[in-house]
């Protein structure tokens, strides 16, 4: 993951940088990999949660493999938070892309989530 774009969304939505990005996987397998893994039965729970609810909106908040996640996603707390989205065209951009994406709502910081394009353009123009 790049740290550079991360700031760079933290700067565009003015998020202050101690509110945490989620991170959205294709795959259980791609999730894993972003976790920690000093406690087994923190793992096996967390592959019970993931096969039971995703895709879908559960974020599942874990310590991170911080070896592979620049801190300054966590906003230098240690834990991610990881969702798999319930939707093919998600799905398949982050399958093609190959990588996690932190992906917040386009919306500034503490602004009412958008529900159309136009809400999206009146906030950041």
């Amino acid at each position: 993951m790049s740290a550079a774009a991360c700031t760079s969304i933290f700067t565009t939505k003015g998020r202050p940088l101690t509110d945490p990005l989620i991170v959205h996987v294709h795959s259980l397998e791609q999730a894993l990999g972003l976790i920690d893994h000093t406690d087994p039965e923190i793992v096996d729970f967390f592959k019970q949660l993931a096969s039971k609810y995703w895709p879908g909106p559960l974020t599942i908040v874990v310590r991170a493999n911080l070896t592979v996640i620049p801190s300054l996603i966590t906003a230098e707390t240690g834990f991610i938070g990881i969702r798999m989205p319930n939707n093919e065209i998600a799905l398949e951009l982050l399958r093609t892309f190959g990588k996690p994406i932190a992906a917040p709502s386009a919306n500034k910081f503490g602004h009412v989530s958008p529900t159309k394009a136009e809400h999206v353009y009146k906030d950041f123009y």
